[in-house]
């Protein structure tokens, strides 16, 4: 029996405060070429290219950051406004606009789609396309098993 081991999705969560920049980014530097490492020796591949960066804090606190490169093993990464987190998208001030507003279109996009043939469909039918393609879009991460 093989066993195989998926690492997909890690994350690394840093919190420091401004002035403590330099040394926190060095402490994911290391931590990343640590995970790189054991990656390597596991047979897994840590994919540099995908690999994004946020930095997350209030305006006044983020205007206090300079031009930010974090290193990821062999890559430098530019902290993004927003980034895909597992179906979540999360801006730097925590304000979950993108995400809202990105929930919003899929949603609007499926009861269009419904609209259109809602004529052929039983009421349960209905029931059921609106449950699985739109209620559960506005409920996704709304659970207590996170």
């Amino acid at each position: 029996m093989s066993h195989h081991v998926y690492a997909d999705d890690t994350q690394i969560l840093e919190s420091f405060h401004p002035s403590e920049l330099n040394e926190s980014l060095q402490r994911i530097a290391d931590c990343t070429l640590d995970i790189k490492s054991w990656m390597t020796t596991n047979k897994l591949k840590l994919n540099d290219t995908k690999t994004e960066a946020l930095l997350v804090g209030t305006r006044q606190e983020l205007s206090k950051v300079d031009a930010v490169t974090l290193k990821v093993a062999d890559t430098d990464i530019c902290p993004s406004d927003v980034v895909r987190n597992p179906g979540v998208h999360i801006d730097s001030s925590l304000t979950f606009n993108v995400h809202v507003n990105q929930v919003g279109k899929v949603c609007f996009f499926h009861l269009r789609s419904i609209s259109k043939i809602r004529q052929y469909l039983t009421s349960a039918a209905t029931q059921a396309l609106v449950q699985a393609l739109v209620t559960s879009r506005l409920d996704y991460f709304n659970s207590d098993s996170f």
